[in-house]
């Protein structure tokens, strides 16, 4: 009988993280930028807490399939670069199975901090090449103040960057492919600029001015989809419920100490662990407690 599985994450140690991260259950490394809470990836797999990779868990549930998704925690205590990423067919083309559609549901935001999705204006690619070159295309971006409990959708292709300050929760095909337009002029750790990749960015970036609102959480409690995508759905809420019986897998993100239960067990998840939930696995949320879900989608289905 399938029961709810605690997740064991990677962590990611990258120069623009900070120590945030340690305060969701997180450790490792200084800076600790990321933690993937839900990956079947060989460069950052994570394991349930009996020992089992992932990616054989979900091959045991679903035999010769690729695992679809990615999901992290991320703080970024610097700027991170202004980048795009493919989509399915761009990321084919280049030998990659994904691209990547993603979603960020902001966890904290500190004052005056902001982030940026798509552009101010339309712009050529001309126009768009000479700015990420001479330093002035930050000037061109979409720039939002955000707030915790809200969730933005980047589609594959939409130019974007996530600012100082900030943390989210991200939720993305499972791809890590990135091509970078712009990054302040910032060394690696070898001393050296971290590489553009201005050619193939230009090539499936989306040019149009950006004009779409973020999905607010309810603050009553109601459970509220967060972003509907291709290849998942996010939820979050804190009203008790029964989780939907699905012949698909499916995932929760405690946002704060949760108990849940299965086949009159109790289950309990700390908050910032990440579960993954084998496909008909009947969990329910018997008292009030703010979580995220994730229904990942067949491809092809709305399942």
């Amino acid at each position: 009988m399938n029961r709810p599985i605690r997740m064991i994450p990677t962590v990611r140690h990258y120069l623009w993280g900070g120590e945030k991260l340690r305060s969701w259950g997180k450790d490792g490394e200084t800076p600790l930028a990321e933690s993937w809470e839900l990956s079947a990836r060989a460069d950052g797999m994570s394991f349930s807490d009996d020992g089992r990779s992932l990616a054989e868990i979900f091959s045991h549930d679903f035999p010769g399939r690729d695992f679809p998704v990615l999901v992290k925690l991320i703080d970024a205590a610097k700027d991170l670069s202004v980048q795009v990423h493919p989509d399915d067919r761009a990321a084919r083309a280049e030998g990659f199975p994904y691209g990547k559609s993603e979603c960020w549901f902001v966890l904290s935001a500190e004052p005056g901090s902001r982030l940026a999705i798509g552009l101010e204006k339309d712009m050529d690619r001309a126009e768009l090449r000479e700015a990420a070159l001479d330093g002035s295309l930050p000037r061109y971006l979409h720039w939002i103040t955000p707030k915790e409990g809200e969730c933005y959708a980047i589609e594959a292709g939409q130019i974007h960057a996530l600012g100082a300050g900030i943390m989210v929760a991200e939720v993305q095909q499972n791809s890590d492919t990135t091509y970078r337009l712009y990054d302040y002029g910032r060394l690696d750790r070898d001393g050296n600029p971290r590489p553009l990749h201005l050619d193939k960015a230009l090539q499936v970036a989306d040019l149009t001015a950006w004009t779409h609102l973020p999905t607010v959480l309810r603050k009553n409690g109601t459970w509220t989809l967060l972003c509907d995508m291709p290849s998942f759905s996010l939820f979050g809420g804190s009203d008790p419920m029964e989780f939907p019986d699905r012949s698909e897998f499916s995932a929760v993100i405690a946002l704060e100490d949760m108990r849940f239960e299965c086949r009159n067990e109790s289950f309990s998840l700390p908050r910032g662990q990440t579960a993954y939930l084998p496909p008909h696995t009947p969990l329910s949320m018997k008292e009030r407690g703010l979580c995220l879900l994730i229904l990942p989608k067949k491809e092809g289905t709305d399942a």
